[in-house]
């Protein structure tokens, strides 16, 4: 498999989008004295949802971004917006790999996944998802976009590899 990162302008990035709108996720984490990272937003729809946990680290919080059912199937569209309020610590993960199923029927869409994620000043984001696993005959397009404040931090890795090999 092989990664491609291009960095373009984001009005590029969500022209790609097609013009479909929607969010059905959405993330908001504030820095609260004395508490740490705290998710003040927390939204999420059908195939989506979201799970929350404090770290190791003090005042980091860990999001996992989970799907019913265990994958993506045909024409699923996941639309996360998540944002990192000023000094916010986040990891944003995945409970397990995101599969990607194979189109069943001739003339579908693939499916999607979108990340827009904003990190403010003195805010950091840790993007580690497991890998994303696509079957045989599957159509999957994914975009993220991420908007940094000039004192934010980012890591961020993306991993695609194939399902079980045929015998």
């Amino acid at each position: 498999s092989a990664l491609v990162l291009a960095v373009v302008p984001v009005v590029e990035i969500r022209a790609t989008m097609g013009g479909e709108t929607g969010v059905n996720g959405n993330v908001v984490c504030r820095w609260v004295d004395g508490r740490g990272t705290l998710a003040v937003g927390l939204e999420a729809t059908n195939p989506l949802k979201f799970l929350t946990l404090p770290g190791e680290a003090p005042g980091v919080l860990w999001v996992y971004g989970l799907s019913f059912g265990g994958g993506l199937v045909c024409e699923d569209f996941i639309r996360i917006q998540l944002a990192v309020e000023p000094r916010a610590r986040v990891v944003f993960t995945t409970q397990a790999s995101t599969k990607v199923y194979r189109m069943k029927r001739a003339g579908v869409s693939e499916t999607k996944q979108f990340l827009n994620a904003s990190v403010a000043s003195d805010a950091m984001l840790l993007v580690l998802p497991d890998p994303v696993v696509c079957f045989a005959d599957a159509r999957y397009r994914q975009h993220q976009v991420l908007d940094l404040a000039q004192s934010a931090s980012l890591l961020f890795v993306d991993t695609v590899t194939c399902g079980r090999m045929a015998n």
